[in-house]
């Protein structure tokens, strides 16, 4: 009986033993779970730090700077542009609207520069005929920074060393250029510090949130025009020799226009106009007409040569020859596709000849043929052409089309992950040794 008795009572013991390892495991597994979620926590706790920290840092003196006594929310600034609608973070702090949600929108130009010279004000987007309360304000007092939706910086103008010191997490900070990214990037200081913080863009690509389209252009040819300049039946060529103009100022240039021209000028004479060359028609911003003049009376050709190969850039290099009765044929060289833009026989762009010679060559055929240099002239000069969209002033066309976009897209959340990437000139240019190759050996 004692022996039944003693037995009953290891089994219970055993029991009671398992009973004390279950609740110790438990208890274990319950000191892991709160460890992990404290290593979360901490580890948010540290990104969120070196996310804030360069935001709320004065750029110059590394101090920090103190959010803005005004009615927001600043719980959560970060640097990245905006926080996305899918971040889990985003979900469990709810921000407060910085900004009024109605009403006009100011744009203030950061950048040491009024980036566009736009008239300040609203006088340019009354232009626009909005509705009331759906118009747009360019400022460029800093002081006007706390109460401005719109941050707007030029890139050229860029400087790490001179970013706000704070930002609001519905502020939008856009990236504006009109030029390409070899002439955007020219600043002699690293660039690391602004690669995400912009979240709008508006560049001369079409894939910018505002695309600037000023200087994109289509033409065709209008026939009650090019009909009434061949009745006239003018000798554009009477008086002109073989010679081409270039009016050029920049002399090194990421295209190597200046390589192509001094190829080309070993088959046919190039004068060369500006300080580049031995030939002056004053500054480029005073010469007036005078490039005009000296085409019409003594050249037949005129290089419209790009400063880079790079996508959507064609400048007025090309636009003042075409747009005007000019009487010299335009030769193209450039990132964008010229045929596209341009009808058949009102231009010759150097991609359609197998070397500079083989150019030479088809300008001397040309100019011993009268009839066909008249026929490119008459072709030309009777071309229309058209921006994208509405004709207004070129300016006013972009605010307008900037102001309704900031409005339509008052609430969105958009990103430019890296300027430095997006705006690139390996992502935006094609080197000079793919564009050249086959057409002359390029000496680096």
């Amino acid at each position: 009986m004692g022996g039944r008795f003693s037995n009953h009572g290891t089994k219970d013991a055993a029991a009671a033993e398992d009973v004390v390892q279950k609740r110790r495991l438990g208890c274990y597994f319950l000191a892991m779970l709160r460890f992990h979620r404290l290593l979360t926590s901490f580890i948010f706790l540290c990104v969120g730090c070196f996310v804030i920290h360069p935001i709320l840092t004065n750029s110059k003196t590394g101090d920090l700077t103190s959010l803005p006594s005004i009615d927001v929310n600043p719980k959560f600034p970060r640097a990245e542009d905006s926080v996305p609608k899918n971040d889990p973070i985003s979900s469990e702090v709810k921000l407060e609207p910085s900004f009024p949600q109605e009403g006009n929108i100011r744009i203030l130009s950061w950048t040491n520069d009024n980036i566009t010279n736009w008239p300040l004000g609203t006088a340019t987007f009354e232009m626009c005929k909005f509705p009331a309360g759906k118009t747009c304000e360019n400022v460029i007092d800093r002081t006007l920074y706390n109460t401005s939706e719109i941050i707007l910086f030029h890139g050229q103008k860029i400087d790490p060393n001179d970013m706000p010191s704070h930002r609001f997490h519905d502020h939008r900070w856009m990236f504006y250029e009109i030029e390409t990214p070899p002439q955007t990037w020219i600043q002699e200081v690293s660039l690391d510090p602004i690669r995400s913080v912009f979240n709008l863009s508006s560049t001369i690509t079409f894939d910018s949130h505002i695309p600037i389209t000023e200087r994109h252009r289509t033409c065709y040819m209008d026939d009650e025009r090019f009909n009434k300049i061949k009745q006239e039946d003018t000798n554009f060529a009477a008086g002109k020799g073989s010679r081409v103009a270039w009016f050029v100022s920049h002399c090194n240039t990421q295209s190597k226009r200046e390589a192509y021209a001094a190829e080309l000028g070993k088959y046919i004479p190039v004068d060369i106009w500006g300080k580049c060359g031995n030939f002056s028609c004053g500054n480029k911003y005073q010469r007036g007409d005078c490039d005009k003049e000296i085409l019409n009376k003594d050249y037949k050709f005129y290089l419209s040569f790009e400063n880079s190969i790079c996508e959507g850039y064609v400048t007025e290099k090309l636009w003042r020859l075409v747009m005007q009765p000019i009487t010299s044929i335009p030769i193209t060289l450039g990132g964008v596709a010229y045929h596209n833009i341009l009808p058949e026989r009102t231009f010759l762009d150097i991609k359609d000849f197998s070397s500079p010679k083989a150019l030479a060559d088809r300008l001397k055929e040309i100019d011993k043929d009268d009839a066909q240099f008249n026929e490119i002239i008459r072709r030309k000069n009777s071309l229309v052409c058209k921006h994208p969209g509405n004709q207004w002033y070129h300016n006013v066309r972009y605010q307008c089309e900037l102001c309704k976009y900031l409005h339509a897209h008052r609430s969105d959340v958009t990103q430019v992950k890296d300027v430095l990437d997006f705006w690139s000139e390996d992502r935006r240019c094609t080197k000079v040794a793919d564009y050249y190759k086959g057409s002359f050996e390029l000496k680096t």
